[in-house]
């Protein structure tokens, strides 16, 4: 395992706990010590690494969980419109449905009457035709059959 490295500056939430990389090593000691010394880092081992390490964990969780807690609910919230949305077109569109549906059976009951009404007609017609029928047949009779 590397050594631990924290930035001279006294901020002890960066811990580096893997070994450096190859690129810096070289297994040159030197160059790895001159790359720390350059980029402002010390090689020393702090007391509360691991209790940094954890507190910036735990710091990081908390924001992963208050950004995605605030990701989620922005997601409902558009998924909300959006089920507002169709519910209002499904709404729309049963109200038209139910209506085309009271015109037609209106229109049917409709055509319904004219056409009982055209039946009546044409049984009052047939009997008056069947009765004229008759007649004449009784008018055609020679005398001596009635």
């Amino acid at each position: 395992m590397g050594k631990t490295i924290v930035p001279q500056n006294g901020n002890a939430n960066r811990c580096r706990i893997d070994d450096p990389h190859s690129a810096l090593s070289n297994h040159d000691p030197a160059a790895f010590t001159l790359n720390v010394a350059a980029s402002g880092f010390s090689e020393q081992e702090p007391d509360n690494c691991e209790q940094s390490v954890t507190s910036e964990f735990a710091g990081a969780a908390e924001l992963f969980a208050s950004e995605h807690l605030s990701d989620l609910i922005g997601k409902l919230q558009a998924w909300s419109v959006r089920l507002d949305r169709r519910e209002a077109e499904l709404n729309a569109r049963q109200a038209l449905l139910n209506h085309r549906e009271r015109t037609v059976r209106m229109q049917l009951q409709s055509q319904e009457k004219a056409l009982q009404q055209r039946e009546r007609v044409v049984q009052r017609d047939q009997q008056t035709v069947e009765a004229q029928v008759r007649r004449l047949a009784l008018a055609n009779l020679p005398l001596g059959t009635r």
